[in-house]
């Protein structure tokens, strides 16, 4: 990406006895694009999925919590395997809970149905 980016894009990062974080909220993102050790340049916190199961909602919960309480620019979630539509037929929480959630306009889906092929993406509260 150059010499231009600035941040670190992080794995996993254990949030759990962070001081900056309230409990409930010490979640392992799967990855975070930020720069260490400050909450100003947070950037994308992002999940990423196999199969529509209820670590979904984990998953939505997660997101939301880094974009509305810790800075978080954006969140993505990456669905892989299926289609949009799978999501949203399998998923009925996404509309009962999580489309009108505070920030729901700031959480992108991303699906990816097939090996390689992006199908599209959606904004949270426009599903």
């Amino acid at each position: 990406m150059g010499d231009s980016f600035k941040f670190t894009i992080s794995g996993e990062i254990d949030k759990r006895g962070h001081p900056d974080f309230e409990k409930e909220d010490w979640k392992n993102p799967d990855f975070v694009f930020h720069v260490p050790g400050i909450h100003a340049r947070n950037t994308v916190v992002c999940e990423v999925k196999g199969k529509i199961n209820c670590e979904i909602s984990k998953d939505f919960e997660t997101l939301l919590s880094f974009v509305n309480k810790y800075d978080y620019q954006a969140g993505i979630f990456i669905l892989y395997n299926h289609k949009l539509e799978d999501l949203k037929d399998n998923f009925t929480e996404l509309d009962e809970k999580f489309k009108k959630a505070d920030g729901a306009n700031r959480i992108y889906i991303v699906t990816i149905p097939s090996q390689g092929r992006l199908e599209k993406h959606i904004i949270l509260n426009e599903i």
